[in-house]
């Protein structure tokens, strides 16, 4: 999967990160905080299980960080 995440706060950082569910690597990535209203974005691919489950993390969870799906990709042999 093909996923978006966003942080819209204007004044803190937040660290979010996606990984393959069971995982143990540490994918996170420091988002800065928006600038003038705007948005602080990010992309990661994450490969998810056969019922689509994927680990999300966001060390400040609030209204203002999300994340969202753009697009996935099925591999078949």
């Amino acid at each position: 999967a093909q996923m978006l995440m966003v942080n819209a706060s204007t004044s803190t950082n937040s660290k979010m990160g996606l990984r393959q569910a069971g995982s143990v690597l540490d994918r996170i990535i420091d988002l800065h905080e928006a600038e003038n209203g705007g948005n602080d974005l990010a992309t990661m691919q994450v490969k998810s299980d056969d019922a689509s489950t994927i680990e999300w993390y966001d060390h400040q969870a609030s209204s203002s960080h999300y994340f969202s799906l753009i697009g996935w990709w099925e591999i078949t042999p």
